[in-house]
């Protein structure tokens, strides 16, 4: 964007000593008065309203109540909240059979076993990482009890 031109007076033109206007760019002022203008030409010529800054959580919460307003939606949402409700039990136990707790476990000891090396890897880096902080954490946390200790001892 160009800066003004020096001795430019826009927006009082009439008194510019230039012959011809130098100041090509908009203020602040004309594009809100160039989307005002372009929001009425909107209107007139489709005989709807245009939502200004209409963003994405506009747009989301107007799906939503419209979705509220079908009837079909709100019956079937409506049903499997109650079917829930009514059938708790039976679904949890339901859960509860179908769960194996020894292949459950043998799952989890053969994730172990097969990725024991990355597991191992993983807490040395990030031991070595946090060594520095975990020092200074407890070097506060002993300069803090030595004080309560002072206070407690009324030194």
């Amino acid at each position: 964007m160009q800066k003004r031109p020096p001795k430019c007076c826009y927006p009082d033109c009439f008194n510019c000593p230039y012959v011809d206007c130098r100041n090509d760019q908009l203020e602040a002022e004309d594009f809100s008065e160039s989307n005002t203008r372009d929001y009425e030409h909107y209107e007139a010529w489709n005989d709807e309203k245009l939502h200004r800054n209409a963003g994405k959580d506009y747009h989301i919460g107007r799906q939503t109540a419209a979705k509220r307003g079908v009837r079909p939606y709100v019956d079937r949402h409506e049903y499997n909240q109650s079917y829930y409700k009514r059938r708790r039990e039976e679904i949890l136990d339901k859960i509860k059979v179908n769960y194996d707790t020894n292949k459950n476990t043998k799952r989890c000891r053969k994730y172990v076993t097969t990725h024991y090396k990355q597991t191992k890897q993983y807490q040395s880096d990030y031991y070595r990482r946090n060594a520095e902080k975990k020092r200074e954490y407890a070097r506060l946390r002993y300069l803090q009890r030595k004080a309560e200790k002072k206070v407690e001892n009324g030194v």
